[in-house]
């Protein structure tokens, strides 16, 4: 049985998830189901990327607002918007890069 051991890593500014996958070449059947544990698994970490993105500037903006003493929360809504737009520029930037 061969065997190869493949790292795909996610480098982002926030998070950095390593992902070790074997992948044994011995039936198609199996190579199948690996890449489609590679893409779940590469999937699951952008989501993840994106709701810690969000998350942190929604938080930013909250703890301004806190500190604002605000009625309204208005800093929270901003950021949480700019994390959105941050955090869909990585999405689509990670989707697009090719694969080394």
């Amino acid at each position: 049985m061969y065997a190869k051991i493949f790292y795909s890593a996610i480098n982002s500014q926030y998070l950095s998830y390593i992902f070790i996958l074997i992948i044994f070449m011995t039936d198609p059947e199996e190579q199948q189901n690996t890449k489609q544990a590679t893409n779940f698994a590469k999937y699951t970490g952008i989501a993840f990327q994106m709701l810690a993105t969000i998350g942190v500037f929604a938080f930013i903006g909250h703890q301004i607002d806190e500190h604002r003493k605000s009625q309204k929360p208005i800093f929270t809504a901003l950021l949480g918007l700019l994390g959105v737009v941050v955090s869909l520029f990585q999405v689509v930037r990670s989707l697009t890069k090719k694969d080394k």
